[in-house]
Parts: structure tokens; C-alpha cells; sequence
């Protein structure tokens, strides 16, 4: 059981289209306009079977939108570590609406190879 548990916190190989149109829905779920704007990835050393992954998008939206959307990006099931994330007022807000802030949020995740995400999953 804490096998699966731990090996449901990484991000299985060819879940990464999966994870990016997840990523993607954060942004209407939290009512930002969210880009994403790069993704690298680095492979496994011998000794640590995961590969990183990179990514850097943008959100725009009121201050509580983009607070809540970094909450959700934080609350992600997969272990997601938001290295930066750096937030600039971009509109001052005309009379009876809020100001527009902008977010570049920097994140790595973590994925399992193929070999270890199969040898992981048995009992």
C-alpha cells in the first residue's frame, strides 16, 4: 500500500500531454489566462530512475484568481515543486473592477522512467 501511494506521487511516462492540459485547466479553474510557455526535461542519473521535468507558464487575473491558482498547482496529486514563482501588477484596475496581476510561475515534477514505473506498481 505505501508503495502505491508513493508511486502514485510521481508522474507516469507519457503522462506528460496529460499533466500540461492539466495544468492547463488550473488556469479556468481558478478564472486566470493561463499560457504554458516552456517545458524541458532532464533525464535520470544511474543512480535515480525519475526524470525532472521543467516548466514555466504565465497566469493573468485578479490577485485572489492567481493566489488560487498557485493553492491548486500546490495541491497537485503528482510531486509538483514550484521553484518561482514572481507576480507584477500589470493594470491598476479601472473604477469598480480589480487590477490585473501577472504571474511567471517556474515548476518541476518528477517522472518515472518506464522499467521503474512497472517495477514499482507490482506487489
Amino acid at each position: 500500500a505505501d508503495r502505491t501511494v508513493l508511486h502514485d506521487a510521481f508522474m507516469p511516462r507519457g503522462r506528460v500531454v496529460a499533466f500540461l492540459k492539466r495544468i492547463e485547466g488550473l488556469g479556468k479553474t481558478s478564472g486566470t489566462a493561463l499560457s504554458v510557455e516552456a517545458l524541458a526535461a532532464t533525464p535520470p542519473s544511474d543512480d535515480i530512475p525519475l526524470e525532472e521535468l521543467t516548466l514555466r507558464f504565465t497566469a493573468e487575473g485578479a490577485f485572489q484568481n492567481i493566489a488560487h491558482l498557485l493553492a491548486l498547482v500546490d495541491s497537485l496529486p503528482v510531486a509538483v515543486t514550484i521553484t518561482s514563482a514572481r507576480l507584477t501588477a500589470v493594470s491598476t484596475g479601472s473604477e469598480g473592477q480589480s487590477p490585473t496581476w501577472k504571474a511567471i510561475v517556474f515548476l518541476r515534477a518528477l517522472k518515472l522512467e518506464e522499467g521503474e514505473a512497472a517495477a514499482s506498481a507490482a506487489p
